[in-house]
């Protein structure tokens, strides 16, 4: 069967309605890197002088879809770090940056792993691709790699939990919009209104004296443009 002819799908143009252009646009939902540190990685002898680069992976995706059929992200370190380090290039990124009501029904998931053993060959063509394609780093110098370039998502995703991950977090978009709206610091205005989550892991340094790893991220709400 082909398509509609002209005649049926050609739409008879009508008077557009007003609307209150903040009542739709009611900000973007911001999910901020503030430190990264990785004090244990998978595949590190703590007595080696080897320094390690570390990635995240971030995932967006309806309840009910499966993971690697949602947006996946990720972003790789171009430097690479001792265990105890601060991963500085991560610091700032923007994991999320979307509408509120584009968020609607979806989870989002942050992975931090080693990028040591994760696919290197592949991941570095889908990398290259990217810096090709949106002129990937930007000020930070970080290479971002758009979901649409990472045709091996499910794999990448597969390698991360198999092999080299260090740091899961999860939580539905909901839930975060629902604690930005409650006073979280008592008088602020609410724009200014963030959360800091301190990520930690329950697996411990071999001398058990800290997390493996700690991620703190900022959430907040942006305005959109020529709103409050």
């Amino acid at each position: 069967m082909g398509g509609f002819s002209d005649r049926e799908a050609h739409v008879t143009p009508v008077a557009p309605t007003a609307v209150d252009v903040c009542a739709v646009r009611t900000g973007l939902l911001v999910i901020e890197v503030e430190q990264v540190v990785v004090n244990a990685y998978p595949h590190h002898d703590q007595g080696s002088p080897h320094e390690e680069q570390p990635l995240l992976v971030r995932s967006i995706f309806t309840d009910g879809q499966a993971e690697k059929d949602g947006d996946v992200q990720a972003w790789v370190s171009p430097f690479r770090y001792r265990p105890g380090q601060p991963v500085v290039t991560f610091a700032a990124t923007r994991l999320v940056e979307r509408p509120l009501r584009a968020l609607a029904g979806k989870r989002i998931t942050i992975r931090l792993a080693e990028n040591d053993r994760t696919s290197p060959a592949r991941w570095n063509q889908v990398a290259g691709a990217a810096g090709d394609a949106v002129g990937a780093g930007g000020a930070l110098g970080v290479p971002v790699v758009p979901s649409a370039l990472v045709t091996e998502g499910m794999h990448l995703l597969a390698s991360v939990d198999r092999d080299d991950l260090i740091l899961l977090w999860s939580s539905d978009a909901a839930s975060l919009v629902e604690a930005l709206g409650r006073e979280v610091v008592p008088g602020a205005a609410p724009a200014a209104r963030a959360l800091r989550y301190a990520l930690a892991t329950p697996r411990r340094t071999p001398d058990g004296k800290a997390p493996a790893a700690t991620v703190d991220l900022v959430v907040f709400r942006q305005p959109e443009p020529g709103c409050p």
